[in-house]
């Protein structure tokens, strides 16, 4: 008992030591403690439940992310086509037999033709045959219209025109002056194909059968000339002529 009296003196003596040691009263000790605030606390107790709550609505969000793209995905279908699976008896064949090739008779005479004595009389061309140019068949559509024209004139294909009834102009320019407009017939382009003939006059083309004015029709595209109509009457228009009207 003695021993326990000593150790509580101890003890007392001790604390006072203690107290007298230290430069701030035993109050003010106590209020320098570390206080834990009521919203730590607070966090402290619902952390976990924020923490389970923000997992939760991550599972959902990525679940339905993961349907969304399963629905866009297109559908694999596998179809089953029944195999048909048929067995039918082995075909039966003759007997083979063998092959050769007929060899044609060398000595074989040829056929006779009879002939009729009645003699034959070679058929004679026509006259007229001899007559026809031998190059009116030439394509000159391709060439320019002063070699056009010279090729022409070298092979001599020409129509036969009625000159008598056309009035040339160049000889009659004195009766056409001031009646007749004015032309310039810069491109001449003849062939033997009538759909191929064009003459180029006043700066346009112009086909036979076309008006090359209000009075003026453009009747045949020939070799070197052209024959025009105007009030009724037919002249003759030298090919590249610039009448001034």
């Amino acid at each position: 008992m003695s021993k326990v009296l000593k150790a509580l003196a101890h003890s007392e003596q001790s604390y006072q030591a203690a107290s007298l040691s230290s430069p701030y009263p035993v109050s003010q000790q106590a209020n320098t403690q570390p206080r834990v605030s009521k919203f730590s606390i607070m966090l402290l107790m619902f952390a976990p439940a924020i923490v389970a709550s923000a997992v939760s609505s991550f599972q959902i969000y990525q679940s339905k992310i993961d349907g969304w793209k399963a629905n866009q995905q297109a559908e694999t279908i596998t179809v089953d086509v029944p195999f048909v699976y048929d067995v039918k008896a082995y075909p039966s064949f003759r007997s083979l037999q063998a092959t050769y090739e007929l060899e044609s008779a060398l000595n074989e005479e040829p056929p006779v033709v009879a002939a009729s004595e009645t003699p034959v009389t070679p058929q004679q061309p026509n006259a007229q045959t001899s007559k026809e140019p031998l190059f009116n068949d030439i394509d000159l559509s391709q060439l320019s219209p002063e070699l056009a024209l010279r090729v022409e004139a070298a092979l001599g294909v020409a129509d036969t025109v009625d000159e008598g009834s056309a009035s040339n102009l160049s000889n009659d320019a004195v009766k056409w002056r001031g009646k007749l407009p004015a032309m310039n017939f810069e491109t001449h382009v003849y062939s033997s194909n009538p759909n191929k003939r064009w003459v180029k006059v006043n700066g346009n083309e112009f086909i036979e059968g076309d008006w090359i004015t209000e009075r003026v029709r453009l009747v045949k595209i020939e070799q070197q000339s052209c024959q025009i109509s105007f009030n009724g009457e037919t002249i003759q228009v030298p090919a590249l002529y610039d009448w001034k009207g």
